[in-house]
């Protein structure tokens, strides 16, 4: 048992399918989008 994810698994889809498009200006204000940190956005790639 630990934290629980901080997105759900609908939203890391959605997440990787804008990382494969390249909708987005940075990784950092995608970040911001889903409301988690850049760090967070990198251990979801």
């Amino acid at each position: 048992k630990g934290r629980k994810p901080s997105l759900t698994p609908e939203q890391v889809a959605l997440l990787h399918q804008r990382l494969e498009s390249g909708d987005y200006k940075t990784k950092r204000a995608l970040a911001k989008e889903f409301g988690i940190s850049a760090p967070t956005l990198y251990r979801y790639q």
